[in-house]
């Protein structure tokens, strides 16, 4: 969280500097950031309020922590934090099946992609452009392929390549009925089971959660809250009389 503010500070310093200097002005005109002189130091800008994003969502995260400290919402969050445990090693699994997959797909149209190439270059005719093309057309069909935002358009090919449209329809339902209907139902099971888990034995781990961040105030730091723990406190704890 903190390595994103720190990235997002450096990047907006180095690349509003550098606008600021190819202006000769502090002042940096809106309407000329897209520039083609200034296209490098704008993409510094567009990187630093990405990299500020991420850090206002690590924040309220870690933000979220201390919500252990509550009998009813601590539980909630120790569930949640055993399922993103499960959520690691499912995505170890799926993984592996979606990059056969994408491979696959991408394998089986390479061949129809080449020749369809070859063919409108001999007639001067315009190349057409297909999904799976490329590796990134492909893993970006099939993974918004598991939220329904996919066509059978994109499996289409010409007249004389239906045997790759079919096979590609075909590994596309295979695909379909191993990531949807197995694996996320995996997924649900498993993330049922760490509920169950953390319910079955909620005492003891929220009473553990909760002297743990206790003691992370106590044992490493100013054992004061924030925003109180900036006062300098070592001292009064020693000897009172310094205070």
């Amino acid at each position: 969280m903190i390595l994103s503010y720190v990235l997002a500070a450096g990047l907006w310093i180095v690349g509003y500097t550098s606008l600021a200097r190819n202006s000769g002005d502090w002042t940096v005109s809106l309407s000329k950031l897209e520039d083609a002189s200034s296209m490098g130091p704008y993409h510094l800008l567009l990187l630093s309020s990405s990299f500020y994003a991420f850090a206002v969502l690590l924040t309220f995260f870690e933000a979220s922590h201390l919500l252990q400290v509550d009998s009813t919402l601590g539980l909630l969050h120790l569930s949640l934090m055993m399922m993103t445990k499960d959520i690691v090693r499912f995505f170890a699994l799926f993984a592996l099946n979606f990059c056969a997959f994408v491979l696959a797909m991408r394998k089986l149209y390479s061949q129809y992609v080449q020749t369809s190439a070859q063919v409108a270059k001999s007639r001067n005719d315009t190349i057409t452009s297909h999904p799976f093309e490329r590796i990134e057309g492909t893993v970006d069909t099939l993974f918004w392929a598991l939220f329904r935002h996919v066509e059978f358009s994109a499996f289409k090919t010409n007249e004389n390549s239906e045997i790759t449209m079919v096979t590609g329809q075909i590994l596309f339902a295979v695909y379909s009925l191993a990531s949807i209907l197995v694996v996320l139902n995996l997924l649900i099971a498993m993330l049922n089971n760490s509920y169950k888990k953390v319910d079955k034995e909620k005492g003891t781990k929220f009473k553990f959660a909760r002297t743990r961040i206790w003691m992370y105030y106590i044992s490493k730091v100013s054992p004061l809250p924030p925003p109180f723990n900036l006062i300098p406190v070592e001292n009064c704890l020693r000897s009172p009389l310094a205070c």
